[in-house]
């Protein structure tokens, strides 16, 4: 089994598309995001930094990706249906 820690930014990238993070890691989202964030600072590329960092905001504010709840059948939260309102809250 690998570590984040020990992923290249590509196989970050990829494990992130498919959502293959065996271990501890699955379901913990922003552990992901704060092991990934250095991986994101070393690409160099500042739009896929900031994509990164907007994807921690979520999860720290709400614990979860509301853009998921419906494809997951999850009740939204009040927050979450006027987050999901604003502009620029998609990805």
């Amino acid at each position: 089994m690998y570590k984040i820690s020990d992923l290249t930014v590509a196989d970050y990238l990829a494990k992130m598309a498919v959502c293959d993070f065996p271990g501890p890691a699955a379901g913990s989202a922003a552990g992901i995001h704060q092991r990934a964030l250095p991986l994101f600072e070393a690409l160099g590329d500042p739009a896929t930094l900031e994509y990164e960092i907007r994807h921690q905001q979520i999860i720290a504010q709400f614990g979860r990706y509301p853009h998921r709840n419906e494809a997951l059948k999850r009740v939204s939260s009040p927050a979450e249906i006027e987050f999901l309102k604003q502009p620029g809250s998609s990805f």
